[in-house]
């Protein structure tokens, strides 16, 4: 088998890549312990597409919050990185 060999990130260089955020309770409070790895994943693709929507000024005028539509299709996209 290959070894792969993977360089690790120095000073600044991770600020040119983007990430998904998942907020740190869900793996630490006790009421979501019970919630699967992808899930919480899920979670965090959700919250990044709803930063997206205020970016562009997608809101709700009701209730001020972030209006996105997501298919099972594009989350399966997103999941997979293409």
């Amino acid at each position: 088998m290959q070894r792969i060999q993977f360089d690790y990130f120095h000073g600044m260089e991770a600020g040119q890549y983007s990430f998904y955020r998942i907020p740190k309770m869900l793996f630490t409070a006790e009421c979501f312990r019970s919630l699967s790895c992808e899930a919480k994943v899920l979670y965090g693709l959700m919250l990044d597409r709803m930063g997206l929507s205020i970016k562009n000024r997608w809101i709700d005028e009701e209730d001020s919050s972030g209006d996105f539509l997501n298919t099972r299709a594009r989350v399966m996209r997103s999941s997979s990185g293409t």
